[in-house]
């Protein structure tokens, strides 16, 4: 379960489900490797010094070795995450001091989605509604439920204000479809409207 927990919180959804592929060597040893490209990925969109860069790419890249042809993960591999972990924390030159502070930053956006998910089990009510405007609509009543008008969420939720109150209609009784909404939603990006 440990496997499926940290593959999914790179590709959520779709490593549902992949627990048992633990035990397989060749699945388990393409699913970290797929996980490591995507690190790299967020490493080199990474604001930090060259240096830094580098040393977190050169240990991705060992660790990509090191899984090639592995039957059973090793101490080795062990370590070579703790290396990475060290990385990611700052630490350099191997002095046990930081040469680089971590800094983390939040979007409103971004603040908003975490308070929505934090409410959420990873492994709850999978009958649940998962679709965009399913989703959308629940945020929106969420931000007006603490005190947000039509304008503020439209900001928050990079929105017109008019799809806004369509969206809180939805709460009120009228009836609103997820086409019409759709159809809102195309035409805010369309300058034909289409």
């Amino acid at each position: 379960m440990t496997f499926e927990l940290a593959m999914r919180q790179f590709f959520g959804r779709k490593a549902y489900h992949i627990a048992d592929l633990a035990g397989s060597t060749r699945s388990r040893n393409k699913w970290l490797r797929k996980a490591l490209r995507k690190i790299l990925k967020d490493v080199d969109d990474l604001d930090t010094s060259p240096r830094h860069k580098q040393m977190l790419m050169r240990e991705l890249e060992e660790i990509d070795k090191a899984l090639i042809g592995i039957e059973v993960p090793t101490w080795g591999l062990v370590f070579e995450f703790f290396s990475l972990c060290s990385r990611f924390l700052g630490y350099d030159f191997l002095q046990g001091a930081r040469s680089n502070t971590p800094v983390y930053h939040q979007s409103l956006n971004q603040h908003y989605i975490q308070r929505w998910l934090e409410g959420r089990s990873a492994l709850k009510n999978r009958r649940e509604k998962k679709d965009a405007i399913s989703v959308r609509i629940r945020l929106v009543k969420s931000l007006n439920a603490e005190g947000f008008d039509a304008f503020h969420i439209g900001l928050i939720m990079n929105m017109t204000e008019y799809q806004v109150k369509q969206l809180l209609g939805a709460d009120r009784g009228r009836h609103v479809t997820r086409r019409s909404i759709g159809r809102s939603l195309r035409s805010r990006r369309s300058p034909s409207g289409r």
